[in-house]
C-alpha cells in the first residue's frame, strides 16, 4: 500500500470516475464493491489526516446565533474530547437546519471535509453543503427521513446513538454513498456517533409544554457511555435555551419592525392589513396569511387582506383555483374578493367556520383542513377538491386568531372584538409560543386599524370645526377650544397610541423571557402612558391656565423634538419670563416650529456644516417675544402666505395642522406670531406673548 499513497491524486480520480458510474449505484451494497469503495476512501482520507496546521476553523451559516453555536461544538471537541459535533435546529415548516460544525483540528482541516462533501456530491442531484444550512434540509415528519439519527431523536425525545455515521446524513446523502462515508468514518477512528435532542419546558395556562428546539450531534472514537450522554445533555439544554432566547429577541425585533411599518400606513386600511399579513409570511415563515375584519353593522367578517409565498403560489394561480371552485357551486367563490369571502357570526350555517369558531370560543383555533377556513363559501362537493390544493401546498395547520382592542378603564379588562388574524403552515404542530407571536401580530393589526380609524375621525372633525370656526363669532375663543381639543385628540392620543403598540410587542417577550435590556424601556414606557392616560381620565374638563416660565416650554420642546445635547442648537434664553396658560400646549407649539426647523435642515436640503437652529427669548416692552430661527431652505415666496392655513402642507403624509394651530392658538392668548424666510437661507419665526398680570 505503501507504494501507492504517494500520488492520492490518482486515487482521487479512481473515486471520482467509479463513484459517479452506474456500476456504482447499481453495486453499492454489493460486498467486494462495497469494500472496494470502503478502503479506496478510506486509505485517501488516511493520506490526508493531520496535513493541515492543527488550528480552529469553523463551518457556520448561523448569524444571529454565530457565536454561541460555534462555542458549543468547540466545547464538545475540545473539553470533552470528541472527534467532531455539529448543530441543528428546528424551523418552521418541521425542518431541521445544519447551523455550525467542528471537527478536531489535529485529525483534519476544513478543506479536507470539503474534499470529503465533494466525494459525496458525485451522488446527489443538488449540492449539499455543510457551509449552506439550507442545502441539508431534513424534515422531521417525512416517512423518506424517518431513518435520520436527528429524525429519531426528535421523534423519541431521546438521545439516540448509532455506530454508522451514514445515519446522521441520510437520506441527504444518497444510499450510493455509503461507502464513501464508511471509508470516512474509519479514517477520523469514529467508533459511535449520537444525536441529542433538545427542549424547553414552555408554561402555558398552568400547561407545561415542551419545546423541541433542534438537536446536538456528536461522533467519538469510542462508545458513548450513559455519563457521556448526561455530559452533551447539559449542553444541549444551554444551548436551547440561548437558541429559544436569541429567537424570541429577534421576533420581538420583528414586532418593533412591523409597528414601525404600520405607522407608515396611518390613513389606509388596506396598507395597515397587508403589512400584517405580508409580515407573517416574510418574517414568521408561514405559507400564507389572511386578515378579517368584524364589520358590526352586519355582524360580519369579510377577508380584507391575504398574502401567499409567492414561491408556493401566486395570484393568478389562486385565481385559477377560485375559478375551478367556482364549478362545485351555483355562486361564484372568491378568497380575495371581501363582497363574497365573508361569514357571519349571527348566521348558524356558518357556525362551522374556522373564522367564527375562534370569534365564538375568544381564543386560536386550529385545524388540520383548509376546507374549514373557507366553509360554506366553499360548498361541502368542493372539500376534496380543496384538499387536492392543501396537499399541492404541503398544508399541515391552518390558524385563526382572534384579536381584540382593550376597552376597560380604571385596570378593567373588557376588550372590543376587531377581527381575525390567520396562517397557515407546513408545520405538523403551532406551539404555544407561536400562538404568543402571532396573537401579537393581531393586536398590531387592531392597533393599526384603531389608528386608520381615528385619523379619519380627525378628519371628519377637522372639516366639522372648520366649518364652525369659520360661522364662529367669537375667533378668539373658537382658536382656544379649538386648540385644546387637538392638542388633546391629536397629540396625546397619537403618542397613547405609540406606547400602546410597543409595550403589547415588548411585554409578549418579558412574559417569557427575563431580558433586563427590554424590561428597562418597558417600564418607562408604562410610565408615560400612565401620565397620558390621567389627561383623559375626565375628558369633558379642559385644563386649566396657569403661570408658567416660557424657557421650561422651550427646553422641553427642544429635548421632546431632537434629544439634548444637541451641539447645533443654540439657546439665549432671558430668564424669568412669565405668561399664563397650559404648560403642556405651549411645549406643543413650539415643538411643531421646532419640527419644522429640523425638517428644513436635513441633509437633503442643508449640509451638515450649515446646520444650525437659534432659538432666542426676551423681554420687549410687556410682552415676550421668541424667535425660532433655522438656516435651512426656506419657504417659497409664493407658500409664505399659505402656511398657516388649514390643510396646507408641502410634506407626504402631513395633515397641514400644526402651524394653522399654532397660530390660533398664541392669537388665543392675545399674541402674534409672524415669519419671515429667503429660500435657501432660512426660516424666522417671531412670536410675541402677553406677560402674566397676576
Amino acid at each position: 500500500m505503501k507504494d501507492l499513497t504517494p500520488d492520492t491524486n490518482i486515487f482521487k480520480k479512481l473515486i471520482g470516475k467509479f463513484v459517479t458510474s452506474k456500476i456504482a449505484s447499481t453495486f453499492g451494497k454489493v460486498l467486494p464493491f462495497s469494500w472496494f469503495i470502503r478502503t479506496v476512501t478510506y486509505y485517501v482520507a488516511k493520506k490526508q489526516i493531520g496535513k493541515a496546521p492543527p488550528k480552529p476553523q469553523f463551518l457556520t451559516s448561523s448569524i444571529s446565533l454565530q457565536d454561541a453555536l460555534n462555542q458549543i461544538v468547540k466545547d464538545v471537541v475540545d473539553i470533552l474530547g470528541y472527534t467532531s459535533a455539529m448543530v441543528s435546529t428546528y424551523e418552521s415548516g418541521d425542518v431541521s437546519l445544519v447551523r455550525a460544525f467542528y471537527v478536531n483540528p489535529e485529525i483534519a482541516s476544513i478543506d479536507q471535509v470539503l474534499q470529503w462533501e465533494e466525494a459525496v456530491l458525485k451522488f446527489t442531484p443538488e449540492p449539499v453543503s455543510l457551509m449552506n444550512p439550507t442545502s441539508i434540509r431534513v424534515y422531521i415528519h417525512q416517512q423518506k427521513y424517518s431513518n435520520n439519527l436527528g429524525v429519531r431523536a426528535a421523534i423519541s425525545q431521546q438521545p439516540e446513538k448509532s455506530h454508522t455515521l451514514f445515519d446522521i446524513f441520510t437520506p441527504i446523502a444518497p444510499e450510493a454513498s455509503r461507502e464513501v462515508m464508511k471509508g470516512i468514518q474509519l479514517a477520523l477512528g469514529i467508533q459511535e456517533v449520537i444525536a441529542i435532542p433538545f427542549f424547553l419546558e414552555v408554561t402555558e395556562n398552568n400547561y407545561i409544554e415542551r419545546e423541541y428546539v433542534g438537536n446536538l450531534f456528536a461522533a467519538k472514537n469510542d462508545f458513548i457511555t450513559e455519563k457521556d450522554e448526561e455530559v452533551l445533555s447539559t449542553f444541549a439544554q444551554y444551548l436551547a435555551s440561548f437558541i429559544l432566547s436569541e429567537r424570541r429577541r429577534s421576533q420581538a425585533e420583528i414586532v418593533q419592525n412591523l409597528i414601525l411599518e404600520i405607522q407608515k400606513g396611518l390613513t389606509n386600511e388596506n396598507e395597515v392589513l397587508t403589512c400584517i399579513v405580508k409580515g407573517v409570511v416574510s418574517e414568521l415563515g408561514y405559507i400564507g396569511a389572511m386578515v378579517a375584519t368584524y364589520e358590526e353593522d352586519d355582524q360580519s367578517l369579510p377577508a380584507k387582506a391575504l398574502y401567499v409565498d409567492p414561491a408556493f403560489a401566486t395570484l393568478d394561480r389562486i385565481h385559477t383555483w377560485e375559478r375551478q371552485l367556482s364549478d362545485y357551486s351555483s355562486k361564484s367563490v372568491s378568497i380575495t374578493d371581501p363582497n363574497i369571502a365573508k361569514v357571519y357570526l349571527n348566521q348558524e350555517k356558518y357556525r362551522q367556520n374556522l373564522s367564527v369558531e375562534a370569534a365564538v370560543e375568544q381564543q386560536p383555533v386550529v385545524s388540520d383542513e383548509l376546507f374549514d377556513l373557507f366553509t360554506p363559501i366553499v360548498p361541502e362537493t368542493a372539500k376534496e377538491a380543496v384538499r387536492g390544493i392543501q396537499q399541492a401546498l404541503g398544508i399541515q395547520k391552518v390558524i385563526a386568531i382572534p384579536f381584540y382592542l382593550e376597552t376597560g378603564s380604571d385596570g378593567g379588562d373588557a376588550k372590543q372584538y376587531v377581527g381575525n388574524l390567520f396562517a397557515i403552515t407546513q408545520s405538523y404542530k403551532i406551539s404555544n409560543w407561536e400562538k404568543k407571536i402571532l396573537s401579537t401580530f393581531g393586536q398590531q393589526a387592531a392597533a393599526g386599524l384603531r389608528n386608520v380609524r381615528l385619523y379619519q375621525r380627525i378628519q371628519e372633525l377637522y372639516k366639522e370645526t372648520e366649518e364652525l370656526y369659520n360661522k364662529a363669532e367669537d375667533r378668539r375663543k373658537a382658536a382656544e377650544i379649538f386648540g385644546k381639543m387637538a392638542f388633546t385628540a391629536s397629540a396625546s392620543v397619537h403618542a397613547l397610541n405609540n406606547y400602546m403598540s410597543v409595550i403589547k410587542g415588548t411585554l409578549q417577550i418579558l412574559k417569557s423571557v427575563q431580558n433586563e435590556s427590554l424590561i428597562g424601556p418597558a417600564l418607562k414606557t408604562v410610565d408615560n402612558m400612565v401620565s397620558l392616560i390621567e389627561n383623559f381620565h375626565e375628558p369633558g374638563k379642559l385644563p386649566q391656565d396657569t403661570n408658567i416660565d416660557v424657557n421650561s416650554c422651550i427646553q422641553r420642546a427642544a429635548e421632546r423634538t431632537l434629544g439634548i445635547n444637541i451641539p447645533w442648537i443654540k439657546l439665549k434664553l432671558t430668564s424669568k419670563l412669565i405668561v399664563k396658560t397650559i404648560p403642556e400646549m405651549l411645549t406643543e407649539a413650539f415643538k411643531v416650529l421646532i419640527e419644522n426647523a429640523n425638517e428644513a435642515m436635513s441633509s437633503e436640503y442643508c449640509p451638515e456644516e450649515r446646520r444650525l437652529l437659534e432659538i432666542e427669548s426676551k423681554l420687549v416692552s410687556d410682552m415676550v417675544e421668541i424667535t425660532v430661527e433655522d438656516h435651512g431652505m426656506g419657504i417659497r415666496a409664493e407658500n409664505l402666505g399659505k402656511i398657516f392655513e388649514m390643510r396646507f402642507t408641502t410634506k407626504k403624509r402631513h395633515l397641514g395642522f400644526g402651524l394653522f394651530w399654532t397660530k390660533d392658538y398664541i392669537e388665543g392668548l392675545g399674541g402674534t406670531i409672524k415669519v419671515e424666510s429667503v429660500r435657501g437661507k432660512g426660516t424666522k419665526f417671531t412670536i410675541h406673548l402677553p406677560v402674566a398680570t397676576d
